[in-house]
């Protein structure tokens, strides 16, 4: 439930989201996002875009409900987006890569759309000179959140969330949690080994048998 308790707050809680709006995850196959994708088509996004990083990845992101996903190792999907999006960009962008989509973000963001950082898998340290007029221009918000050393109050008001939002459609069948392989604990290695791989769409579990 942790995966789900992620996505709802980055989508709910931080983001704010309001049916209609479109919205960007980036690394569209991690277990946060494909819980991410489904919340927000359950919740009315107008349009939920993902980046991932092999074909299998698009096709799988779309199969659950992603309304279109881009390989980035092959295609450009900041220009991809804007056309999809007739230039008018998206409202919301999920983002766990930081440093080298920071000025992407910024360029694809709508008016008034809110970006919230929950990773930085390439790095924490911007490159200079940078841009920064588009957050003012088109009234960016930026946020970074995490739910370690939240008080107990705001995890609480997170999980309740998460009930409200998800759990009836997971209890129904009609969100669907993904499960990449099922390992022993006395396999953890490969476990490991296929995590570092980054083929995965969805969970890796092991079970202490």
């Amino acid at each position: 439930m942790q995966t789900w308790i992620t996505a709802t707050q980055a989508l709910h809680s931080v983001a704010k989201f309001q049916p209609g709006e479109k919205v960007l995850w980036h690394a569209g196959a991690s277990s946060v996002s494909l819980a991410g994708i489904q919340l927000a088509v359950a919740a009315g996004a107008s349009a939920v875009y993902t980046t991932v990083g092999a074909d299998e990845k698009v096709e799988f992101t779309q199969s659950i409900g992603a309304t279109k996903s881009f390989n980035y190792r092959t295609s450009d999907w900041l220009e991809s987006v804007k056309e999809g999006t007739n230039n008018g960009g998206v409202d919301v962008i999920i983002d766990f890569v930081g440093k080298d989509y920071f000025t992407k973000n910024l360029d694809l963001a709508a008016e008034d759309a809110r970006i919230v950082i929950l990773g930085m898998m390439s790095g924490s340290t911007l490159p200079g000179p940078m841009e920064i007029a588009p957050i003012l221009r088109k009234r960016i918000t930026i946020t970074g959140s995490t739910l370690r050393g939240r008080d107990l109050r705001y995890q609480i008001g997170v999980k309740e969330k998460m009930v409200k939002t998800a759990l009836p459609g997971i209890e129904s069948g009609k969100l669907q949690v993904p499960i990449e392989r099922v390992f022993s604990w006395k396999n953890v290695s490969e476990a490991h080994q296929l995590l570092e791989a980054n083929t995965s769409k969805g969970k890796i579990v092991c079970l202490v048998d």
